[in-house]
C-alpha cells in the first residue's frame, strides 16, 4: 500500500423521506446528489472540505495525487488544488435520465451556493440558497427570478457545449431487464 492511492467514494446518496420519497432515481435535491469522497491516505484524513465538488473531479485528483498531470480534454478538476485555494469546482450539473424515470426527466444546474431544479415535463423551476436552506425546503424561484433565469441560462449555455454521439442500442436482454427490476431502477 505504500504506493497505492485509495479513493472511497459512491455515485449517488439515497432519500429517505426528506421529500416525501425513498431511494433514489426520483429528485436530485441533495440528499440523492451529495456524495462521500474520501481519501484516507492523505495527511489531514478526515478533515471536512465544504467546497462543491463533482464525480467528474475524482479521475484528474487521482492523477493529481500520483504527480501526473490530466490531459487537456478532461472536464474534472484537481479536488486537492481546490481545496488548497478555497475555491470549489464552480458548478455541478446533474440530470435524471427518462430513461429511469419517464415522467420525471430532471435537470440540476448547482453554482457554489445557489442551485436550479427544472422539471421539464412540468416546468417547474425550483431555486435554493444552500447555505440557507441545506435542505431545499424554500423554493425562491418566485421570490427570485432573476437569479433563477441566470442559472438557467448558464446551464442551457453548457448543454450546449455537450457532445452527443448517436448509437444505437440493442435492446437489453430479458435477464438485463430482471436485475433492473429488481434493484429498483425499472418498473
Amino acid at each position: 500500500m505504500q504506493n497505492s492511492v485509495v479513493i472511497i467514494t459512491s455515485d449517488y446518496g439515497e432519500e429517505f423521506l426528506e421529500h416525501k420519497g425513498f431511494g433514489h432515481s426520483r429528485t436530485l435535491y441533495q440528499e440523492v446528489l451529495k456524495v462521500i469522497i474520501y481519501f484516507p491516505e492523505l495527511e489531514e484524513a478526515g478533515k471536512r472540505i465544504n467546497l462543491l465538488a463533482r464525480s467528474i473531479d475524482i479521475f484528474p485528483t487521482a492523477l493529481g495525487l500520483l504527480g501526473i498531470s490530466p490531459p487537456p480534454n478532461i472536464h474534472g478538476k484537481d479536488l486537492i488544488l481546490l481545496a488548497d485555494s478555497g475555491r470549489g469546482a464552480g458548478f455541478a450539473y446533474s440530470e435524471l435520465e427518462p430513461f429511469l424515470a419517464p415522467q420525471k426527466f430532471i435537470k440540476a444546474f448547482q453554482e457554489e451556493d445557489y442551485k436550479l431544479i427544472l422539471n421539464l415535463p412540468s416546468g417547474k423551476i425550483e431555486l435554493y440558497q444552500l447555505s440557507q436552506d441545506a435542505k431545499e425546503k424554500n423554493n425562491l424561484a418566485e421570490k427570485y427570478p432573476q437569479k433563477a433565469k441566470k442559472l438557467l441560462e448558464k446551464m442551457m449555455d453548457l448543454e450546449k457545449s455537450f457532445r452527443v454521439v448517436k448509437t444505437k442500442k440493442p435492446p437489453a436482454p430479458a435477464s438485463t431487464k430482471k436485475i433492473l427490476k429488481s434493484f429498483g431502477y425499472i418498473r
